[in-house]
């Protein structure tokens, strides 16, 4: 590993709260493609950061899961404040992108 990155981070699973985090700046992905053929990604700083955070949702983990309690509680008091703006305007955006389209 090359080192951490901290950044502030968020989550569609956790709508409308984000919160510094460290993250490993390298993240090496094995994956194979829709023909099951093997292949590797090698990614720094924003990109290793989203694969890690994608990659551990496969196995439940949430990015609040690596708060401490306190800080955990404090991030999903965050999204209870704004979970219902969210979901408004997540709501009027897909009606403008379904009106769009029948344009």
């Amino acid at each position: 590993m090359v080192g951490t990155q901290r950044a502030t981070e968020g989550c569609l699973s956790v709508p409308g709260a984000n919160a510094p985090l460290d993250r490993p700046a390298r993240a090496i992905l094995h994956a194979y493609d829709v023909d099951g053929r093997p292949f590797t990604v090698e990614s720094t700083g924003y990109l290793a950061r989203c694969l890690i955070h994608e990659t551990q949702h496969l196995g439940g983990i949430v990015y609040v899961d690596h708060f401490s309690p306190a800080a955990r509680a404090q991030v999903l008091a965050q999204s209870a404040d704004r979970r219902a703006s969210v979901m408004n305007h997540r709501s009027n955006r897909q009606l403008t992108f379904m009106t769009e389209r029948e344009r």
